[in-house]
């Protein structure tokens, strides 16, 4: 799936903030990579980078912080990623105030991640293989790509393999 829009972002947030949406401390909030940031390729997602996996598996989502720093008018919901050491990353997205406790395969967040490491890294393209589901033992793979067009705006794709959990069918 591409993206219906190029990569944007729209608000810078405070690594303080992030943490307290988390329940982590601020220094498991990293800003080497990107700062925290709002942004996507359509919907508005907030972005951070944290310091291993360790922070990755304790976050635990604080609904009251949501509403006071990432209210539902300024994103979705936020992905988390660590960087493995094979250059894959692994990730987590939490949507509690758009009644998402947890999702484990998000690919409008993992097309914002592709291009937002883009627009930070450089470069004319990126790809990138991204772990998420593992902490809600339903592990998934996701295969993002991002590229600059002719016009130099940063698209991004996303595509992975399916396991069916369930068929159903509806009659009218």
């Amino acid at each position: 799936m591409t993206a219906p829009l190029p990569f944007a972002t729209t608000a810078d947030l405070a690594p303080a903030a992030v943490a307290a949406c988390l329940g982590l401390p601020e220094a498991a909030v990293l800003t080497a990579t990107h700062p925290p940031v709002v942004g996507g390729c359509g919907n508005s997602m907030a972005f951070a980078e944290l310091a291993d996996l360790a922070a990755l598996a304790a976050a635990t989502p604080d609904t009251a912080a949501f509403r006071r720093h990432l209210p539902e008018s300024l994103c979705v919901g936020i992905h988390l990623h660590v960087a493995l050491p094979d250059g894959r990353r692994r990730a987590r997205m939490f949507g509690p105030l758009v009644g998402v406790p947890e999702d484990p395969a998000t690919g409008s967040a993992n097309v914002g991640l592709a291009g937002l490491l883009l627009q930070a890294g450089g470069g004319d393209r990126l790809a990138l293989e991204v772990e998420q589901g593992i902490e809600m033992g339903r592990p998934s793979g996701l295969a993002v790509r991002a590229w600059r067009d002719d016009a130099g705006a940063i698209r991004a794709a996303v595509g992975g393999g399916v396991v069916a959990v369930s068929t159903g069918w509806m009659e009218v």
